[in-house]
């Protein structure tokens, strides 16, 4: 998880910016927004190096970022791997690629200085609602920040 923070502190330096779609097209990471099944809100896909985000367009905008954080995460971390193949065509558990995508996207999304106690949040659940990150991202990020403590 340490290279997750480390990388997500490297991306916050070179491009002062936690906004996902920034961060994509700063990286020549294309964003596309077409028509999916609903319960599909997006996926990564590097093909011959064309990297390219598909986000549900059927998906509130608060929620598009979140997903584009999660997959940008996978971009970043896992960029020659397929998740989609690996999760419906073999017997391989792609849980931990997904948690590092969600781990990533709490630490870009998230601000430290929220679950600090003179924050203006108070709860996990203000910090989930004010940010649109689902809560159990937020209690991800709020025991990793504890056990650094």
């Amino acid at each position: 998880m340490e290279q997750i923070e480390q990388t997500v502190v490297s991306l916050l330096t070179e491009y002062k910016t936690r906004n996902p779609f920034e961060l994509c097209n700063e990286l020549g990471i294309t964003v596309v927004f077409p028509e999916m099944a609903t319960h599909i809100k997006g996926f990564y896909t590097n093909l011959n190096g064309i990297e390219i985000i598909y986000l549900n367009c059927n998906l509130p905008e608060w929620e598009q970022r979140v997903v584009c954080a999660h997959e940008l995460g996978h971009a970043l971390l896992h960029q020659h791997m397929n998740s989609m193949f690996i999760t419906y065509h073999t017997n391989l558990n792609s849980g931990r690629y997904e948690n590092e995508a969600d781990y990533f996207c709490a630490c870009l999304l998230l601000e430290d200085e929220w679950f600090q106690p003179n924050s203006e949040f108070s709860t996990l659940k203000q910090i989930s609602a004010y940010s649109g990150v689902e809560l159990r991202l937020v209690e991800m990020r709020a025991k990793a920040l504890m056990a650094e403590n």
